[in-house]
């Protein structure tokens, strides 16, 4: 949840890295024999300052997030889905890595959702990571098939 946090602003390859990390965890959450995260990863460090910023900043979102989160549609947090959910963590990762303007947003939204839904197992906000990822989804979509469509009439414009 952290790493998905640290997608939200929109820095400059912020979420580019970040979205490598994602990719790692979400392969280790899906095979639980696979091998550890990288060794750099393990040993990044935050200063005194911004550790207890970064921990502030995820208690308050628990503390929001705690008045109306609970066990429902607990199915859908069982642990024989989380391969499926490992691989909509990576599709999320995936759209974060994509360098658009304000695309980490909405797949970092999903993420955050995700692991709540997941930590609380709240089917319901589970569902809602896969609504707000498919808004996610067809707004990077719809931005590279502009970005298509404006390079192809760039390179056979239209006859007249």
């Amino acid at each position: 949840m952290l790493l998905a946090c640290l997608c939200l602003p929109p820095i400059m390859g912020l979420g580019t890295a970040m979205s490598v990390a994602i990719i790692a965890i979400a392969w280790q959450w899906g095979q639980p024999t696979a091998a550890a995260l990288p060794q750099r990863l393990g040993r990044a460090r935050l200063s005194p300052t911004w550790s207890r910023r970064t921990l502030h900043a995820l208690a308050w979102l628990h503390d929001c997030a705690a008045a109306w989160i609970r066990p429902r549609l607990t199915w859908l947090a069982h642990h024989s889905l989380s391969g499926l959910w490992a691989l909509w963590i990576v599709w999320m990762a995936l759209l974060i890595f994509i360098p658009l303007p304000l695309g980490n947003i909405l797949p970092g939204l999903s993420l955050i959702a995700l692991c709540l839904g997941w930590m609380h197992r709240d089917g319901l906000l589970l569902l809602l990571s896969l609504l707000v990822g498919a808004i996610g989804s067809a707004y990077a979509s719809g931005i590279v098939a502009v970005a298509v469509l404006a390079a192809w009439r760039a390179v056979y414009p239209p006859l007249e």
